[in-house]
């Protein structure tokens, strides 16, 4: 009878584990995390049924970097202010090629005439749009920063603190999505005499607004990307009579049509007071230092075995199968960790992949067989061109991308039916542009992929 009765419960045991529904943190919640919660809540609402889904997010509202905080340093719960977002800030490409094709720019703003580079409010403003009609704010914690995930046997451990309450809790899950951002950690290079340098040294993610450069009159920037661009236009556009950008190695290969006031020059060799000498044995007297040098991808709430190890951007990731499944852990996802093209897009694809495996409706291959899909993709990525990026007016870069987005919903019914090429020849002439006019480029329009509508520059932009 005892052993009747120990089987029953055993049986019961097994029944009810079989039954247990799983957990899944999502950390983040910004435009990576929405396109995860977004893509449980539209499962559910479509009648599947959905892991149990827990959202931690440190800021307390949701869209991660597009959120505008004008303090540097540290907030009132000591924790960094890395958003590298400044005040005024639009597009660097045109919106067109990162609309949702279930949430179009009609959809949230009506009539409302929105440029096609807008700006970074405008940006926030349809991202939290979206969220809304979702209704996925009830998936998250806010306020809350994740300090450390770690593999116990065949669960995680997530350890969080309560930012306003200072109280630290523990919750175990079954899987692991990072959607934490590219952005968490400036990188700052030293040079010799840096310290006797008398005026500001910032790096770009404590720039703020464009008021702070009216009093500079020769502004170096360390860096010729993104950053390093948009503030360079808005010392010229504010008066200012100098501006270098110091590239690091070769000249960048990129042709962009500067202002005779913008120039180029080699890496910063040393600094003596206010004079910074180059490689190229030239010489200035500058007036401040603004490094644009990109940030560090670090996850230190991560244990060790589960952090994935890269430097910065990439074309793909030795250590993600289809750039999502961490290879080592693939309970653990990754999303957005890849080169910034077509964000959205790439997001809701990543969410789509990660929502039907843990549904049960992708099937994952074998250790060995991601490995080989992984080499093939880094085959790939070692025969685009070595310099330039996708600031050149090379195609190629952002083929590549689209090719990757079509791999990784293929055969598992993505909804949306978007003209790829479309985004391609939309990301290509956004780059001629830019090349020909970096000041005025942002002036010309494109049409929705979707709807059609044009996009239309406004008074306040």
């Amino acid at each position: 009878m005892e052993r009747d009765e120990l089987l029953r419960t055993e049986n019961k045991t097994k029944i009810q584990m079989s039954a247990k529904k799983k957990r899944v943190a999502v950390i983040g919640c910004g435009a990576s995390g929405i396109s995860a919660l977004v893509a449980f809540a539209k499962a559910q609402e479509n009648g599947g049924e959905i892991p149990e889904v827990v959202c931690f997010e440190k800021q307390s509202s949701m869209g991660g970097l597009w959120i505008y905080d004008g303090r540097v340093g540290v907030n009132e719960y000591g924790e960094p202010i890395t958003s590298p977002m400044y005040r005024d800030l639009r597009l660097n490409s045109p919106k067109e090629v990162e609309e949702y094709y279930d949430y179009t720019y009609d959809e949230h703003f009506g009539q409302k005439p929105v440029p096609s580079y807008c700006d970074r409010a405008t940006k926030l403003d349809y991202l939290i749009g979206r969220a809304k009609k979702y209704d996925v704010e009830r998936f998250v914690k806010f306020s809350s920063v994740v300090t450390k995930v770690e593999k116990l046997g065949q669960e995680f451990s997530v350890i969080y603190k309560h930012l306003p309450s200072k109280e630290s809790f523990e919750e175990s899950f079954d899987y692991v999505i990072v959607a934490s951002g590219l952005h968490p950690i400036p990188k700052t290079p030293n040079y010799p005499g840096i310290d006797t340098f008398p005026g500001r040294i910032i790096h770009s993610t404590d720039f703020k607004l464009p008021d702070e450069l009216k009093l500079i009159d020769c502004l170096l920037i360390i860096g010729t990307s993104f950053s390093a661009m948009d503030i360079a236009t808005f010392h010229y556009k504010i008066g200012g009579r100098k501006t270098l950008l110091s590239y690091h190695g070769e000249k960048p290969s990129f042709d962009l049509k500067w202002p005779d006031s913008v120039s180029y020059v080699s890496d910063l060799a040393h600094v003596s007071g206010s004079v910074c000498t180059f490689k190229d044995g030239s010489q200035y007297k500058v007036d401040m230092i603004v490094f644009a040098t990109g940030y560090e991808l670090k996850f230190p709430f991560l244990e060790p075995k589960l952090r994935l190890e890269a430097q910065g951007y990439r074309f793909v990731h030795h250590d993600l199968y289809k750039g999502v499944f961490y290879h080592g852990e693939p309970s653990m996802f990754y999303i957005g960790m890849l080169i910034p093209i077509y964000n959205f897009t790439l997001y809701e694809r990543q969410a789509w992949l990660i929502k039907e495996f843990l549904m049960d409706r992708f099937t994952l291959p074998s250790k060995e067989d991601r490995k080989l899909d992984i080499d093939v993709w880094i085959q790939k990525a070692q025969s685009l061109p070595k310099r330039g990026g996708p600031l050149t007016n090379d195609p190629i870069y952002y083929n590549w991308l689209l090719d990757y987005m079509k791999d990784i919903v293929e055969d598992l019914n993505f909804p949306d039916k978007a003209d790829l090429k479309f985004m391609v020849d939309v990301q290509y002439q956004n780059s001629i542009n830019r090349s020909k006019n970096i000041i005025t480029f942002r002036d010309v329009q494109f049409p929705s992929g979707y709807t059609g509508t044009m996009g239309k520059l406004c008074a306040d932009h």
